[in-house]
């Protein structure tokens, strides 16, 4: 397995925290979310970490494309990661609920995700088309 498929399966398992983080925390009443949704959200950021890392890495088996074909958005995705991480810092501590900024700032960096694993689906699928052929 090569490492952008890796970071495909670690950017998986990021968006499949982030959500049973989300789902969790939308279950519960506001006053009673206990830790577990921020359990869940803090191993989704580090799976997305290992993921922009592992994108991040220089490709060393010379099969691949350009030097910075995936490591332009392992970068975006580092970012992206880090941005969420905290913003969910800084909402931990605001007992008192919503931030609009705070929501357009995640959902922004949610879209840079999003189209970092469009990319890596893409990527991924073309290689290993161009493998079985």
């Amino acid at each position: 397995m090569d490492r952008r498929s890796s970071a495909l399966l670690a950017l998986m398992l990021f968006v499949a925290l982030e959500i049973a983080a989300i789902v969790l925390s939308g279950s519960r009443p506001g006053t009673g979310q206990g830790t577990l949704p921020s359990v869940l959200a803090f191993a989704g950021y580090a799976a997305g970490l290992v993921a922009a890392v592992l994108l991040l890495l220089p490709d060393r088996s010379g099969r691949g494309g350009p030097e910075g074909a995936s490591r332009a958005p392992g970068g975006l995705l580092l970012g992206a990661v880090l941005v969420l991480l905290a913003t969910e810092i800084v909402s931990m501590g605001d007992g008192e609920g919503g931030n609009i900024g705070l929501g357009l700032l995640r959902l922004a960096c949610l879209v840079v995700v999003a189209v970092v694993a469009v990319r890596l689906v893409l990527g991924v699928a073309a290689v290993r088309r161009r493998r079985s052929s």
